[in-house]
C-alpha cells in the first residue's frame, strides 16, 4: 500500500505537523539565552508552557559548544562540518568497509518548504523493491548483503513496546511526570537539535531512568540525503547525546521510517541498530496542530490496544509509534495509558522487550523482561541529580552482520559475556574489547555476539546472530560553560 500513496508522499507530508514544522524546536533568535537554567530537578518543577519553553542558560554549553554541531533546525539537512576531521576520518572508514551499498543512490529530494522528500520514487522498481526501502513497502530485512535486520516487533507476547519519537520537548514534564507516578520506563528517540536546544529536559531523560535512541539531526527524509549528509546527521546526533546526556546511543529510528539499505549501512556503520515499528497511532496528527481530529486518533489508538486480546498477542509483542510534540499529543498519551494497560499484560521500553540490559557503551545496566515485569524497573547506575556537561571522550564501534548456522529468527547466545541470554544476546550491545582493530582494517575480530532478534522470536532461546566488529575512533572535546536554548 505504501507504493500507491508515494506519488501524494509529498502532500501527506505537508498536512502532517510534525514534519511540518519542528514543534518547540528553536531558531537561531533562541540562541540567545533569556534565563539562568537550573539544575534537571528544578526545570522538572516548571508547569508554565511559557517559562518552560523560554531559552535558559547552562555550564557547559557555550559558542565553542555550538562550533562542534551544525545550526538546530535548519530547512536544509546536517553537513560534516568544516574541519571536523574526526567525522571525515570515521566517514572515510565506513566507506572503506563495504558496508553501503554503492548502487542505491539519492531518493529525490528535499523539499525545503514543506520539510518533506519530494519525488522520492523517481525511477524505483516499486513492485521489486531491491534496496528494501520502507517507505514502498514496509521492508525491514535488507537485501544487500553485510546488513542487520531492523526491529519492528517484541518477542515478549502481550507486550507493548513503548517507543516516543521527536523528544526532548520543552513542555514534556506533565507526561514525564506521569510515567514517573506510574513507574513506567520509555525507549525515547531523541532529536540532535531538540537536545542542544534543551539540555535540561534530555538529561531528565537519563534521570529518570529511560532508554534513548537517536532520531537524527533535523528529522530529514534521510534516504533523500547524500551519503555525506546522512552520516551527519546521524553523527551530530550521537555527539550530542553523549556530551549533554553522558551516553552513547547505539539504536536509532528513522524519521517516516524513511530507511532503505544504503541508510541502513550507514548507521551500522556508526554502531547504531535500526528500530521501526509494527503499529502508528499517527497521534503527531492531532489538531490543532495536526489535521485529524482527537476522536479519529482516539479511534487509532482503541484498534492497536485490541491487538492485546486478540490470538496473535499470545505469539509475541509489538512496538508502537507514539509522540512527545504539543500539549495534545502528549495528553491523548497520557489519557490511552490506562487502556493500554488494561488490554496489554506488559507496558516496556524497547530494550526491555528484547531483553537488551547493556544498550549503551557506557556502564549502565537495565533490568531484562523478567526483572522489569517482576518491578525492577530502575537501570543502574540511576536517580543522578545532575549530569555535567563538560569534557568528554567517547568510542563507536560499528557493527557487522554475522549469521551463524542456526535457525534464524531468535535471539543468540553469547559466550564472550557469562552466557547469559539477557545480559549479553543485544540488538544494539556496547563493545567490551577496548583499544580494537579500526573499522577500516581488514580482518577485524568479533568482539561481542548479539541478536538478530527478528519479529516474534523467543528472547531466551538460541538462533542467527550478528557481531560487533570493533572499532576505535576516540572524540574529546573541552566544553565550557555559557548560554543556549
Amino acid at each position: 500500500m505504501r507504493a500507491v500513496l508515494l506519488s501524494a508522499l509529498a502532500l501527506v507530508a505537508g498536512a502532517s505537523a510534525h514534519i511540518g514544522r519542528p514543534r518547540h524546536g528553536c531558531t537561531e533568535s533562541h540562541l540567545l539565552a533569556k534565563r539562568q537554567g537550573g539544575t534537571v530537578a528544578s526545570e522538572s518543577q516548571l508547569t508554565n508552557p511559557t517559562q518552560e519553553c523560554t531559552a535558559y542558560s547552562v555550564p557547559g554549553i557555550d559558542a565553542n559548544f555550538l562550533k562542534l554541531f551544525p545550526q538546530p533546525w535548519t530547512v536544509t539537512p546536517a553537513e560534516i562540518l568544516a574541519g571536523d576531521n574526526e567525522a571525515l576520518q570515521y566517514m572515510q572508514g565506513i566507506n572503506a568497509s563495504g558496508v553501503i551499498p554503492t548502487s542505491i543512490g539519492v531518493r529525490g529530494a528535499q523539499n525545503e518548504q514543506a520539510w518533506a522528500g519530494a519525488g522520492l520514487a523517481g525511477t524505483y522498481d516499486i513492485p521489486g523493491d531491491p534496496d528494501c526501502w520502507w517507505t514502498d513497502k514496509g521492508c525491514t530485512t535488507p537485501k544487500h548483503p553485510n546488513l542487520i535486520a531492523d526491529v519492528e516487533t517484541c518477542p515478549e507476547p502481550e507486550t507493548w513496546g513503548y517507543s516516543v519519537d521527536d523528544g526532548p520537548n520543552c513542555t514534556q514534564n506533565a507526561l514525564y511526570d506521569f510515567w514517573k507516578q506510574q513507574n513506567q520506563k520509555v525507549s525515547l528517540m531523541f532529536i540532535g537539535s531538540n537536545v542542544v536546544n534543551w539540555p535540561l529536559q534530555a538529561q531528565r531523560a537519563i534521570t529518570d531512568g529511560h532508554h534513548v535512541c537517536a532520531h537524527t539531526w533535523s528529522h530529514k527524509y534521510m534516504t533523500s540525503l547524500t551519503t555525506d549528509q546522512a552520516f551527519a546527521e546521524l553523527w551530530y546526533t550521537i555527539k550530542a547525546i553523549k556530551y549533554v546526556m553522558g551516553i552513547t546511543p547505539t539504536c536509532w529510528r528513522p524519521p517516516y521510517g524513511d530507511v532503505d539499505d544504503r541508510i541502513r549501512g550507514i548507521a551500522q556503520g556508526l554502531g547504531l541498530r535500526t528500530i521501526m515499528w509494527s503499529h502508528d497511532t499517527n497521534d503527531y496528527n492531532i489538531q490543532p496542530y495536526g489535521a485529524q481530529p482527537t476522536a479519529s486518533i482516539q479511534a487509532n489508538y482503541q484498534s492497536i490496544e485490541a491487538v492485546g486480546s486478540s490470538p496473535a498477542a499470545a505469539t509475541g509483542g509489538i512496538i508502537v509509534l507514539q509522540h512527545e510534540l504539543e500539549d495534545a499529543v502528549m495528553s491523548l498519551a497520557i489519557a490511552e495509558y490506562p487502556n493500554i494497560k488494561k488490554n496489554f499484560k506488559s507496558i516496556v521500553p524497547v530494550n526491555t522487550c528484547l531483553n537488551i540490559t547493556k544498550p549503551y557503551y557506557e556502564d549502565y545496566t537495565f533490568p531484562d523482561f523478567e526483572d522489569y515485569v517482576g518491578g525492577k524497573i530502575d537501570p543502574s547506575p540511576s536517580g543522578q541529580s545532575s549530569i555535567a556537561i563538560g569534557s568528554t571522550s567517547y568510542t563507536i564501534t560499528p557493527l557487522t552482520y554475522a549469521a551463524s548456522s542456526s535457525a534464524a529468527g531468535s535471539v543468540g547466545t553469547a559466550a564472550a559475556a557469562g552466557g547469559s541470554s539477557s545480559a549479553a544476546t543485544s540488538a544494539f550491545s556496547a563493545p567490551t574489547a577496548p583499544g580494537a582493530t579500526p573499522v577500516n582494517t581488514a580482518g577485524a575480530a568479533a568482539a561481542t555476539v548479539i541478536s538478530s532478534q527478528q519479529a516474534g522470536s523467543s528472547s531466551k532461546s538460541s538462533g542467527a546472530a550478528v557481531t560487533l566488529v570493533p572499532g576505535l575512533f576516540v572524540f574529546v572535546a573541552a566544553l565550557v560553560g555559557a548560554a543556549l536554548c
